[in-house]
């Protein structure tokens, strides 16, 4: 029963990170504008990036969730988006930036539909 619980808690941690991920790190745009000395545009655009890439993920992980199995697809997602997160902290670029969020959100996306 115990390895249940920890299951439902796993999965349901992984379907939280997505929106938190994305809630976090909308106070800190103006910092991260100035830190990165771009323009408020492009800071935007790691936003929208994100968001589109965790929705187009959803559609293609459906299936190979379906066809793999769930625990197939999910660790490695959340392993991606952790390493994903990491190359976001130590961003120096936008560029860099933007190709992280990209990651982030393909590896997440696995949390919301596993989650279902």
């Amino acid at each position: 029963m115990v390895h249940k619980k920890a299951i439902a808690h796993s999965v349901s941690f992984a379907a939280f990170l997505g929106p938190f991920t994305q809630t976090v790190y909308v106070p800190i745009l103006p910092e991260l504008q100035d830190t990165l000395s771009t323009s408020q545009l492009l800071i935007n655009a790691s936003i929208s990036v994100f968001t589109f890439i965790i929705a187009f993920m959803q559609i293609l992980y459906g299936p190979l969730t379906d066809s793999l199995g769930r625990k197939k697809v999910l660790l490695p997602g959340i392993a991606l988006y952790v390493a994903a997160s990491i190359g976001c902290f130590y961003a120096d670029h936008i560029t860099s930036l933007l190709f992280f969020r990209v990651f982030q959100a393909v590896g997440i996306a696995t949390g919301s539909v596993v989650a279902v």
